[in-house]
């Protein structure tokens, strides 16, 4: 009995019933697939770096460099704190070893008497300067005081702390730390030119400001503090820190004061100190 060619085909199919050939993929029988789901295939994530553990000190730790150290501003000493100060020079005028400039003249009058250097400028304008050289280095961290008193005063006079003054070409260069009689302070840099007698330039680096901590009153002793440590200038007026600015060295390595405006100042101690790091 021959057997058609369709027949034969259907007869495969119902002897076969899970094989077929859709689009030319091949299904497998049930019995023959896993029970476990298909597994699908994520796409792989970048896995993040590590963190390593960060270390003050690498030292001894192969391949661990140190961490990086935040630096803040460096907390300067205050006056009172004795231990960070090395004294360099200082005078309570008991008499006159270090040669300040005595006498009386057309524009100002020095005298040194009952422990204190007596400044007076004569004019109503302008001011008057004397200083010395005692080694003084702009550059290093330091503390200059002075502490002083008003005895008679016109109109505005004030007192100056005058720091690294230098003279050359008849000009002077310096920079001032000064108070008026009524307690207003400023800290400027200044150009003065002696020969027409004028300032040729003024930076104010912190203009006038008034100050709580003043003792107003003529005879009333008052102390100026100009602290630079880091790459900051620190003010303080009596022992009470009242303002700072980002440091600029003067070029002179004299210190000294001034009596300004018609006024008579008298200063009853001059230091300066170098700081202990």
């Amino acid at each position: 009995m021959r057997t058609s060619l369709a027949l034969c085909i259907l007869m495969f199919i119902v002897a076969f019933p899970g094989v077929c050939f859709a689009q030319g993929q091949v299904t497998l029988p049930d019995a023959l697939r896993s029970n476990e789901p298909a597994k699908v295939t994520q796409p792989k994530k970048a896995t993040p770096p590590q963190a390593k553990p960060e270390h003050s000190q690498g030292a001894g730790q192969p391949g661990v460099a140190p961490a990086a150290v935040q630096k803040s501003s460096p907390r300067p000493p205050s006056p009172a704190d004795a231990s960070r100060f090395t004294r360099k020079f200082e005078d309570t005028f008991t008499d006159n070893r270090n040669h300040w400039e005595t006498g009386d003249h057309k524009f100002w009058r020095g005298e040194i008497r009952d422990g204190a250097y007596m400044l007076e400028h004569k004019r109503n304008e302008l001011g008057w300067i004397v200083s010395r050289s005692m080694s003084f280095d702009a550059s290093g961290d330091y503390m200059l005081e002075a502490e002083f008193s008003f005895i008679s005063t016109g109109r505005e006079g004030f007192f100056g702390l005058v720091i690294g003054l230098d003279k050359s070409d008849k000009l002077l260069k310096y920079q001032r730390y000064s108070t008026t009689a009524d307690g207003v302070y400023m800290y400027t840099e200044r150009v003065f030119d002696v020969t027409p007698y004028k300032i040729v330039f003024i930076s104010d680096m912190v203009s006038k400001t008034d100050d709580a901590n003043y003792r107003k009153g003529l005879n009333a002793k008052n102390t100026l503090t100009a602290i630079h440590y880091g790459d900051r200038m620190y003010l303080w007026v009596n022992g009470v820190q009242v303002a700072d600015v980002k440091y600029k060295a003067p070029g002179g390595d004299k210190v000294g004061f001034m009596a300004g405006l018609e006024c008579t100042i008298k200063v009853h101690r001059l230091t300066y100190k170098t700081i202990t790091p």
